[in-house]
């Protein structure tokens, strides 16, 4: 049976490894793995700008997301078994859901349905219930889009991890923009800025028409890049360590609020 300490031991150990990918992430972006390139399309006449990848991330930065979700989650599993005490069993677990109705299934006969949230909250004290409802993805807490709940982002992440390994791109965290020609025509001018903006290898990040004479282009563009997940998978292009930091807060304020019922 998971006691008091355990949780608390997932959580800090979980911690460790965050701190540990962060370092990884900065080492990682001091190679400069990421580079924009500009190119002359004299086919189409315009001047394209792309993101190229030059490295790929360690090994060690992609098994590290794993430790931190893999604690991250146990450590929420721990503290189930912990209020559920001499009672937890092998359908005890931290519910975590984005639909209320699914959290809430029952069978005509007022049972829990199998895989229910009231399911895994079997023989949990009903206030330690009510708390756990409270700050489940659905109710939208942290007034994110549904996929950036953080509890949900880390279920579904958590599910990832265990199947194949999460895969990581670029992120544009501050792109400044700022593409001129001399002399100065508005239809080769181009400003802008970005935050977070997931970039894919090869991916297109600005095509202007070519001018007569391409010299006169000046590309003033400044790009400070970040790692970000996968666009195409469920941590849908958030920034790493941004993302794991906010499901980090969330797993705490879970076990602050919950720790009280602990028998």
């Amino acid at each position: 049976m998971a006691t008091a300490s355990t949780f608390k031991m997932k959580f800090a150990r979980a911690d460790e490894h965050l701190k540990a990918l962060n370092n990884e992430v900065a080492a990682f972006l001091q190679t400069h793995p990421y580079e924009i390139v500009t190119t002359e399309d004299i086919s189409a006449g315009s001047l394209c700008a792309q993101v190229i990848y030059r490295h790929a991330p360690s090994d060690l930065l992609l098994m590290l997301i794993g430790d931190v979700l893999h604690n991250l989650r146990s450590a929420l599993d721990h503290l189930a078994w912990s209020l559920a005490g001499p009672h937890a069993n092998r359908l005890t677990e931290f519910p975590i859901f984005l639909d209320k109705t699914r959290f809430h299934a029952v069978s005509r006969q007022g049972i829990p349905d199998r895989g229910s949230g009231l399911e895994k909250m079997h023989d949990i004290p009903l206030p330690a219930q009510t708390a756990i409802e409270s700050v489940q993805p659905y109710q939208k807490v942290h007034g994110l889009p549904e996929h950036r709940e953080p509890l949900w982002l880390l279920h579904q992440l958590s599910i990832e991890d265990k199947h194949r390994t999460l895969n990581l791109v670029a992120a544009g965290v501050d792109a400044r923009l700022d593409v001129r020609t001399s002399p100065v025509h508005p239809a080769y001018g181009l400003t802008g800025r970005t935050g977070c903006l997931p970039l894919e290898d090869c991916q297109e990040i600005y095509r202007i028409p070519l001018p007569a004479n391409p010299s006169q282009v000046k590309d003033y563009s400044n790009f400070t890049f970040d790692v970000a997940l996968d666009p195409k998978g469920p941590g849908r292009g958030t920034s790493l360590r941004e993302g794991l930091r906010d499901v980090q807060e969330a797993v705490g304020e879970a076990i602050k609020l919950l720790e009280p019922f602990v028998r």
